[in-house]
């Protein structure tokens, strides 16, 4: 019997890549959204990017400050999103992560 998840969440490796810099990593995890929502998003806009990321992002991992490690936070995740290449970053993780997911049904 299939058990219907009416919130799924999932763990996602977000890969930043920094001009001139090796990659470093955070994970992030991401409330599905329904595809039906998903695609009347202009990947575009940074604006409905914004809202996305504000709407799926729900926790944060392995982010520090160089004073210690960062709990999840609104404030956090707004200074996240306010940088175009970590912006990119936890989009795709999210379109990889779901993808992933479809390849194992």
């Amino acid at each position: 019997m299939f058990n219907i998840d009416s919130a799924p969440c999932f763990w996602e490796t977000v890969t930043v890549r920094l001009p001139n810099a090796e990659p470093e990593s955070f994970r992030a995890r991401f409330q599905v959204m329904p595809v039906s929502e998903f695609k009347q998003i202009d990947l575009g806009d940074p604006d409905q990017v914004a809202g996305f990321l504000e709407t799926t992002v729900t926790g944060l991992e392995d982010i520090e400050d160089g004073s210690g490690p960062l709990p999840f936070s609104d404030p956090l995740l707004a200074r996240l999103i306010d940088r175009p290449d970590i912006r990119a970053a936890m989009v795709r993780a999210y379109v990889e992560g779901i993808g992933r997911a479809a390849q194992g049904n």
